[in-house]
């Protein structure tokens, strides 16, 4: 990853990210093993070893969970199917949503502006 973060020092003069982080449980892998997740201490390590300064860092977690709870109401008026992803959302915002607190503490959402 510290190598794609390079090459964009090459191609762009600045980048702005969001970045669905885990800090509680690193080097994670959720969605079924699709989506491998990162504390946001690695996120910030990885962006300035591959020379990026950052400029601007802000948890936006907390303005991302109506949209969880809209997800989760809406999931849950969609009859269960055979389809591993719909089934895969399905189950991690019915999780969230029952401990949303602690999941938006512990898993950040990195708002990242670097030149």
């Amino acid at each position: 990853m510290i190598l794609i973060f390079r090459n964009w020092l090459i191609l762009v003069f600045r980048s702005h990210m969001r970045v669905h982080c885990q800090d509680f449980a690193f080097n994670s892998v959720n969605f079924a093993g699709t989506m491998h997740l990162i504390s946001s201490t690695q996120l910030r390590r990885m962006i300035e070893e591959a020379g990026w300064q950052i400029v601007h860092w802000r948890n936006r977690r907390e303005e991302s969970m109506p949209s969880l709870r809209v997800w989760h109401k809406r999931l849950a008026e969609i009859p269960r199917e055979d389809d591993l992803h719909l089934e895969t959302l399905r189950s991690f915002c019915s999780r969230v949503c029952q401990c949303e607190k602690e999941w938006a503490e512990n898993n950040p959402l990195i708002e990242v502006v670097a030149v």
